[in-house]
């Protein structure tokens, strides 16, 4: 048996098994007999692994708490790596679930030097109900004033304005067919994004645009004239079709414009940040500031920042995992403070922030997913020493 799962164990971690094989080792894994050898074989793969990431212990602890739902059944210790400061636990029924996941680098929670958590008396069980993850949810306003909402609307034809047709896709997107001969009256819809949302939308010329919680997008449902503009505030990524003739551009919450022939980008733009952010992936893009009518071009890693005082600056070198997270389904939250994570959290679940005494200075770093619910965050956040009390859709940060 040991020889078949050292090789079962070894495919799953390195994600090369079959669906049989997959089963097969979950079906060694539930048997009694297995347990000492799995967890020799285990500790043995750790240590002869270079890890991705080091997480503190109790922080792992936290992470694989989340992971089992806090769940009571006993748990097998499988080592310590030597010289690192990480412990990973691993109850039988899921154990190679917990291996593939700590191996894949798929959640992950570093904190800048944790203290011991202590019992606020206070938890996720306090809340009204525990917040599940945003999904995909929008809400189309079109020229004439009506509400469409598109989160349960079925696919096909949602609308026709000016000759154009609106169009919700089995990819769950919302697509447009101008289907006209460029003469008719220019009409503008916008889709907005509540918090716990997010959305797909292809513009009239093709134009793809991810739209993350909390955002709106206003867009003729044709373009015309001599250049294709759009009005964003929140966030967007977007991927531009290159149309030399005529230039995309974005007026970013009335505070700065995003000039574009064909390009990869993302805008954060939130009224809550400290600045507006505009980061390019792929091509070239203008930023200019409307207060100071500063302006720079970016090249490709670079990100422009424009200040809650129209001051502009571009960072060379930016980090793009981070700035793609949210479109990838993570949170990013290295070198975040405790308020940055927080703002994220606050729209992704819908729920408010109140800080009781005062905003604790914390950093943290590290990636976890985006589709976990929100009691499993919280766990994350007390035991690296953030504590709280919850009044139903309130999370309020105590001293």
């Amino acid at each position: 048996m040991q020889a078949t799962l050292e090789y079962l164990l070894q495919r799953y971690a390195d994600k090369t098994g079959t669906e049989q094989e997959r089963e097969a080792l979950m079906q060694l894994l539930r048997q009694d007999d297995s347990d000492e050898e799995a967890a020799r074989l285990i500790g043995q793969m750790i240590a002869e692994r270079t890890p991705r990431h080091e997480m503190p212990a109790d922080a792992a602890d936290a992470v694989l708490a989340a992971i089992l739902q806090a769940g009571r059944a006993p748990v097998i210790p499988i080592g310590r790596r030597a010289g690192a400061s990480r412990r990973l636990w691993v109850r039988r029924s899921v154990a190679a679930a917990v291996i593939l996941l700590l191996a894949s680098g798929a959640w992950m929670w570093l904190a800048r030097n944790p203290r011991p958590a202590t019992a606020t008396g206070e938890g996720p069980e306090a809340m009204v109900a525990d917040q599940r993850p945003g999904g995909s949810k929008a809400r189309l306003t079109l020229d004439d004033g009506r509400t469409i909402v598109l989160d349960s609307l079925a696919n096909g034809v949602v609308a026709k304005q000016a000759g154009a047709t609106i169009l919700k896709t089995g990819a769950g997107q919302l697509a447009y067919d101008p289907g006209d001969d460029g003469t008719g009256d220019v009409v503008y819809n916008t889709l907005s994004i509540p918090f716990g949302g997010q959305y797909q939308l292809v513009l009239p010329d093709g134009t793809k645009t991810w739209l993350n919680s909390g955002s709106s997008i206003r867009y003729p449902t044709a373009f015309r004239g001599a250049v294709r503009k759009i009005e964003l505030t929140g966030e967007a990524y977007f991927e531009v079709v290159k149309n030399a003739s005529k230039p995309f551009i974005v007026d970013v919450a009335r505070k700065a414009e995003v000039e574009v022939l064909g390009t990869h980008f993302n805008i954060n733009a939130y009224a809550d940040e400290p600045a507006i952010a505009t980061t390019l992936l792929e091509g070239s893009v203008r930023v200019t500031g409307s207060a100071a009518r500063d302006s720079r071009r970016l090249e490709p890693g670079q990100q422009a920042r424009i200040d809650l005082q129209g001051r502009l600056s571009v960072n060379r070198q930016a980090d793009l995992n981070q700035v793609m997270a949210w479109k990838n389904g993570i949170f990013n939250f290295e070198n975040a403070d405790l308020p940055a994570v927080l703002r994220q959290l606050a729209r992704w679940y819908d729920i408010e922030i109140v800080y009781e005494a005062g905003v604790p200075r914390r950093e943290f770093g590290g990636k976890i997913q985006r589709d976990l619910n929100l009691s499993q965050i919280l766990r994350i956040l007390e035991k690296n020493n953030v504590h709280y009390r919850t009044e139903g859709r309130r999370l309020i940060i105590m001293k």
